[in-house]
């Protein structure tokens, strides 16, 4: 990219990831944790909890340390994240501290009420959901906020995916099934827009909100789903990983979670856009990896037999 070219940021985003851009206006990269500072400062406050506010990242993240526990709230995802204090900066290696749920908002509080995470959070664990409801709460209220005074727009396009953009309006939305859609992705933009069915039956397509202001996105492309990254190298980081770590086991430090999050970390730019195509390599995976170290000690064994 040329010295001094502007980086244009896109116009549609998905719809999850409203709350996290707007309040009520647009926030990009660069005001981003200013826009969400004040506003988690002014829930722990009122929350009457005491916590501290980090921004250890580049991107639209901001990272708050409530006990023993760190909480990360990820506007490039549109996802909260919380992990065991330390995690962040810590060696990809250090299975010593636990990771929690990573998940979009609602799906995120769903997770935190399993007997695992209420047991891992320990005494943090009310503070925390307390704290995650009532500024997911505020971040809604700003959205809506944004709507109603026009700063945001929500668009779909109707019965086919290349039809023109229709407007939709913010109370219907109650009322659409949605495509249920794995927001996992962590540290990275999810560009990947929502599919829905509306009340009387018609398919709505690219569903997103976009900043007014911007130029009218009136026609446009589905963002593109370009494969950037390789399969070969995803098999790779996870045999790197089986071999360091051993098979990941549900309801263990080391589990399905913290495998595809390692294997996003490490492909960095060139990872998937969803943590559910790397979760379909696991099983194949592991097979090839058992089968490997199964021939590794009947080699071993045939030779000390000798």
């Amino acid at each position: 990219m040329a010295k001094g070219k502007p980086v244009l940021e896109p116009r549609i985003y998905p719809l999850h990831r409203g709350p996290f851009l707007f309040a009520p206006h647009f926030l990009s990269k660069t005001n981003w944790f200013g826009g969400f500072e004040s506003l988690i400062s002014d829930v722990l406050e009122t929350s009457d909890i005491t916590g501290k506010i980090l921004n250890p990242y580049d991107g639209r993240q901001a990272l708050i340390e409530i006990g023993a526990v760190e909480m990360t709230v990820d506007g490039d995802g549109g996802v909260f994240c919380v992990d065991q204090l330390g995690v962040c900066g810590s060696n990809d290696d250090d299975s010593s501290r636990w990771s929690g749920p990573l998940a979009a908002p609602l799906q995120f509080f769903q997770e935190m009420d399993t007997d695992e995470n209420v047991e891992r959070l320990g005494s943090d664990y009310k503070n925390v959901c307390t704290f995650s409801k009532h500024l997911y709460q505020r971040m809604r209220n700003r959205f809506e906020k944004a709507i109603r005074e026009g700063f945001a727009q929500i668009f779909a396009s109707l019965d086919q995916p290349l039809n023109p953009l229709s407007s939709i309006e913010f109370h219907n939305l109650r009322h659409l099934r949605f495509v249920n859609v794995c927001r996992d992705t962590f540290l990275q933009e999810d560009f990947e827009l929502d599919d829905a069915v509306t009340q009387d039956g018609r398919k709505a397509f690219g569903l997103g909100v976009s900043p007014t202001g911007l130029s009218s996105p009136t026609m446009r492309k589905r963002p593109g789903r370009k494969k950037q990254f390789k399969d070969a190298d995803i098999d790779a980081e996870i045999l790197v990983l089986l071999h360091k770590r051993g098979v990941p086991e549900q309801g263990m430090k080391w589990n399905d979670t913290q495998l595809v999050n390692r294997v996003m970390k490490a492909l960095g730019s060139k990872a998937p856009r969803s943590g559910n195509t790397i979760r379909k390599r696991i099983v194949p995976a592991i097979e090839k990896y058992e089968t490997t170290r199964k021939h590794v000690i009947s080699s071993n064994s045939a030779t000390k037999s000798r």
